[in-house]
């Protein structure tokens, strides 16, 4: 799997990146699933005649509020049984129109661990 993010991304304070970093280190659930999953923010991707055809560049990472965690689902895998969920506040809070962006929990720490390698190498 491939994930392309960008390079220019909106500034974030010390407080920002050690939620990000923390949220990708510390302990795990029973599934493997971070328990403080971070906001990945995605371009959408079109084909030719407009069509949706997936998630797009990742264009910011950004830490998730309690509140906007969905409870776990009694059956189904983390990453799949919180969607879909109304992003419109999630969206207004973050800054981005949701007609514009794709937004996704990370629960999973892939995307949270490919931003932070991206950013840290970018940065030396």
């Amino acid at each position: 799997m491939t994930i392309n993010i960008a390079d220019a991304i909106r500034p974030k304070n010390v407080e920002q990146w050690g939620q990000i970093v923390a949220s990708h280190y510390e302990a795990r659930d029973a599934d493997g699933c971070v328990r403080q999953p971070n906001w990945v923010v995605f371009e959408p991707r079109f084909s030719p005649d407009g069509e949706w055809t997936g998630l797009g560049e990742v264009v910011d990472l950004i830490p998730a509020l309690p509140d906007e965690i969905p409870p776990p689902h009694p059956t189904l895998p983390r990453p799949q049984a919180n969607h879909p969920m109304d992003v419109g506040p999630v969206a207004a809070r973050l800054g981005y129109p949701c007609e514009r962006y794709e937004f996704q929990l990370d629960f999973s720490g892939v995307y949270t661990a490919a931003f932070i390698r991206h950013h840290t190498s970018n940065s030396r």
